[in-house]
């Protein structure tokens, strides 16, 4: 009961201390909140549509819809006095305790408490402040500026527009983005766009882009992916295409919109996550503009298309700017198909769901190159392990970035929703520290695969992604000293799970170029499955060179390159361990890489055949001596598995065991005090390698005392212990418990 009170006691505290600081609203915000019940607390509701005319329904009710759904439910961002209004009009509503509890540990009030007039230096705080290092708009663009300067033949940062406010009012923002590529290196060249932070609020997502351009700009000249993307293909980002939202956000507001005030539309001042003044720049496209999402909503409310389509001036210019880059290559029709040749690929990042979406989002039809766009897109969820689905999967929407970029001009465009919809990083504003870590974070981890392989396949990605991946290339001298061996990963399992056919090299040329292919062999003599180890000898060559591996499916579909540079002097490494084994609870592990010969040596690091139990975490590729962290998931069904990891081009193979703890009994239960007493621990299945540890406990270790743990050994099922008894007053009740991977059994 103690423990029970301590926890009752600070909850209290929070309560009390979530309402001590929350901001006092003035005149003009008592009018508002009168219209508008903001001042009872944020919460997140389930709301139940039993078909597609309640969805329409609901979405045309202009609420603010997160991007996470369960089954018929969705998540509306709301007040509990919009629930009962709700349930009033018969819909079925239920609020959702986990994510509310998350909303609330990030209520923007307590940040922005003492914030006047929406100015980030009146509240005293900025975003670094606010949440431990995101950078603010200034800040975003002072950093592509200082690294254009340092990379001045491989960056170049540009201004597309002006924002609302600047338009409007003659301050805070110009439009800015930067272009990454070799310009020494002549030619047209197909782009990959990534724009971050049209909604204001989704912090998360600049944060991902910054750090892309600084992955490229860093790694030109020692990873040779990193150099031939910036030397063949042009990468353009745009970090924050909403700065004049984006600058509230940073006081800690849940502002999505810009600040453009339509009318005198009575919105909270300041904003609230329930009522702001602006337009919804990702409802603002002229594709299919107002169809779902319509103007005659409450322009307050959170999905706010505007009075006309693209009327933002944020809109036209990045309509503009991504006009640039890429030609029309539909048709005029809705039912026009893009060609295989199209070229070029564009993903705006939002938050959160953990989701990769691509269009239809207007409708539940497919579009013409469906096939292909949830292709490429269920590549994408296979390396950041988010859901890959179809975007009115979600729900209806229309105007949005993705839907007008395929839409009109036919290239395949995607957004993946960053972020869980609970735990320690989950919502909108999760600690900075998610980027690298923490419950359901990792979130650059996870997504530099799928920005690298989307810049991979940009040249024709509806071709592109018909044919296998290269997960990983690596170059070992041979013992001749006079070449190397080429060995390769080839991977089909997420491109269609047909059988690699065949595999060639590049020396310098590309195929593009019209360089020479060299043939490859497989590794164990055979092209059979969909994922093969391919493999041959290169002669050693003076100078530095890049060598570019592809390989071809049975329906002789090639997929896109990856390389790696033959070094100056011949490279070689080592892997340490070779292999480890989890039991049914998972967990994580570290590989080794050590570079025994060579300067400027990469390596990469895949998981092969699809095992989405097992994921690299961290150093999917290095240069130099290195670490590769995996993590490995429960499982829960039966039998044991196994997955192959290639580090640096040798094989690490991680076995998990379906063995747990079922059983947990005394030969003896009832005994004098002194006298000695024994016991079982059994498992469902034989221990892996190494054995499988129990931990034990009692409650009175003074009466009755067991080891700290029991190891059932490699090969057994079970594990007798002793137990230890001391004489006693009276008769005592001792419980003993068994526990191993979160599975608990008492005696």
């Amino acid at each position: 009961m103690k423990s029970d009170r301590r926890v009752l006691v600070a909850v209290i505290l929070c309560v009390s201390v979530f309402g001590s600081f929350a901001p006092q609203p003035s005149a003009k915000d008592t009018k508002s909140q009168q219209q508008r019940p903001d001042d009872d607390g944020p919460v997140v509701a389930r709301v139940t549509v039993r078909d597609a005319e309640e969805l329409d329904r609901l979405v045309a009710l202009g609420l603010d819809l997160l991007e996470t759904r369960e089954g018929d439910d969705l998540f509306v961002l709301t007040t509990p006095a919009h629930v009962k209004r709700l349930r009033e009009e018969g819909w079925q509503v239920k609020v959702d305790k986990g994510q509310t509890a998350l909303v609330r540990r990030q209520r923007p009030e307590l940040r922005s408490a003492g914030a006047k007039g929406g100015k980030a230096d009146d509240a005293g705080v900025g975003a670094s402040a606010v949440q431990g290092g995101y950078l603010t708009v200034p800040e975003m663009r002072a950093f592509l500026d200082a690294r254009a300067a340092e990379h001045p033949r491989l960056a170049r940062t540009f201004v597309y527009g002006s924002s609302w406010e600047r338009v409007s009012r003659g301050q805070e923002h110009e439009l800015f983005g930067i272009e990454l590529t070799n310009s020494e290196r002549t030619g047209a060249k197909p782009t990959f766009f990534l724009m971050a932070a049209i909604h204001a609020r989704e912090l998360t997502t600049s944060e991902l882009a910054l750090r892309f351009v600084d992955h490229l700009l860093t790694n030109y000249g020692t990873d040779a992916d990193a150099t031939w993307l910036l030397d063949e293909h042009r990468v353009v980002v745009v970090p924050v295409a909403n700065p004049d939202g984006r600058r509230l956000a940073e006081q800690g507001l849940y502002q999505r919109k810009n600040t453009h005030a339509v009318g005198d539309a009575p919105c909270a001042e300041p904003v609230t996550m329930f009522s702001q003044p602006g337009i919804d720049l990702n409802r603002n496209h002229d594709f299919k503009w107002g169809t779902v999402d319509k103007p005659t909503i409450d322009p307050c409310t959170e999905p706010y298309p505007g009075t006309h389509a693209a009327s933002e001036p944020e809109t036209d210019a990045l309509q503009n700017l991504v006009r640039s880059y890429f030609p029309d290559q539909r048709g005029p029709l809705d039912t026009d198909a893009a060609p295989l040749s199209t070229t070029g690929l564009l993903i705006t990042l939002h938050s959160y769901g953990d989701l990769v979406m691509w269009p239809w989002g207007h409708t539940s039809g497919v579009a013409p190159n469906g096939t292909a766009l949830a292709l490429i897109g269920g590549k994408f969820a296979g390396y950041n392990g988010y859901t890959a689905q179809q975007a009115n999967k979600l729900y209806p929407s229309s105007g949005k970035t993705d839907e007008w970029a395929y839409g009109e001009l036919g290239i395949p465009a995607y957004v993946f929703e960053v972020g869980l919809s609970s735990g320690e990083c989950g919502g909108f504003m999760p600690p900075y520290s998610c980027l690298d870590g923490g419950e359901g974070g990792r979130f650059w981890q996870r997504n530099l695969p799928a920005f690298l392989y989307a810049a991979r396949i940009a040249r024709e990605p509806y071709r592109l992604v018909q044919g296998p991946t290269v997960e990983s290339v690596t170059l070992t001298p041979n013992a001749n000293g006079t070449s190397f061996e080429l060995r390769a990963q080839i991977d089909d399992v997420r491109n269609g799970n047909l059988r690699v056919a065949a595999a060639e090299y590049y020396i310098d040329t590309p195929p593009w170029r019209g360089g020479t292919p060299v043939a490859m062999s497989a590794a164990d003599g055979r092209f059979s499955t969909a994922v093969e180890t391919v493999k041959a000898t290169v002669a050693a060559r003076a100078g530095r060179h890049t060598i570019y591996v592809r390989g071809r499916d049975a329906n002789n579909n090639w997929g896109p390159v990856r390389a790696v540079f033959e070094p100056d002097e011949p490279c070689a490494y080592t892997v340490g361990p070779t292999g480890a084994s989890f039991g049914w609870g998972g967990g994580s592990g570290t590989v080794g890489v050590d570079v025994t010969a060579g300067s400027n040596c990469g390596w990469s690091a895949a998981v092969s055949g699809g095992a989405d139990w097992l994921t690299v975490t961290s150093g999917a590729s290095g240069t130099g001596d290195g670490n590769v962290t995996y993590d490995v998931t429960p499982h829960y069904g039966s039998g044991t598995r196994s997955a192959t990891l290639t580090v640096a081009g040798k094989t690490f193979t991680v076995t998990q065991y379906s063995a747990r703890l079922v059983a947990f009994w005394l030969n003896n239960s009832h005994v004098y005090g002194g006298s000695p007493s024994d016991g079982v621990v059994m498992l469902d299945a034989a221990a892996p390698e190494g054995g499988m540890v129990v931990q034990l406990t009692s409650s009175n270790p003074s009466a009755a005392s067991v080891p700290a743990s029991v190891t059932v050994a490699a090969g057994q099922t079970s594990a007798p212990f002793a137990v230890t008894t001391q004489p006693v007053a009276a008769t005592t009740n001792v419980t003993l418990t068994a526990a191993q991977g979160g599975v608990t059994q008492t005696a």
